[in-house]
């Protein structure tokens, strides 16, 4: 067996898979989908967020969803691409048009998880609750706030 193992040399597809994963092609066209959020009284107790995801003309998939938790805009552009996401075929492409001008970083997230080999966890934490490490970051989004940016 052991003989066996140290002879084994996988082909070049088996050595591509593994190091980049399955790919999938789909020559069907593409699955296009608008989203938005938006906020009543976005900055105020009495904000009100929603999202929408648009893939068509009468699309059972078009729809209207409250925002949960904090109210705002952006939380209500990232739900609506999240809801995109959950509700579209996932064996097809998928093209997202937003006017939120997160995009770019959305697209930058989604890169630099694809890349990572090994799991990820995102876990909340309470703002400002005394923890060291989050008034840490904190401080340093502070100071990121008052930085200049590059002309």
């Amino acid at each position: 067996m052991l003989i066996d193992t140290i002879k084994y040399r996988p082909s070049t597809e088996e050595a591509l898979t593994k190091l980049y994963g399955l790919v999938f092609f789909s020559s069907s066209s593409p699955v296009v989908a608008y989203t938005d959020g938006a906020c009543f009284h976005n900055g105020t107790p009495h904000a009100r967020a929603g999202a929408g995801v648009y893939f068509g003309p009468n699309s059972l998939l078009n729809g209207s969803f409250r925002v949960t938790g904090s109210q705002t805009n952006n939380r209500g552009e990232l739900l609506a691409v999240l809801q995109c996401l959950v509700v579209a075929c996932p064996d097809r492409t998928l093209h997202i048009l937003t006017d939120s001008d997160n995009g770019d970083l959305l697209a930058d997230i989604a890169a630099w998880i694809h890349y990572r080999t090994a799991p990820l966890v995102l876990e909340h934490v309470d703002a400002h609750s005394g923890n060291a490490h989050n008034d840490a970051a904190d401080a340093l989004a502070k100071v990121g706030a008052n930085t200049l940016i590059p002309a």
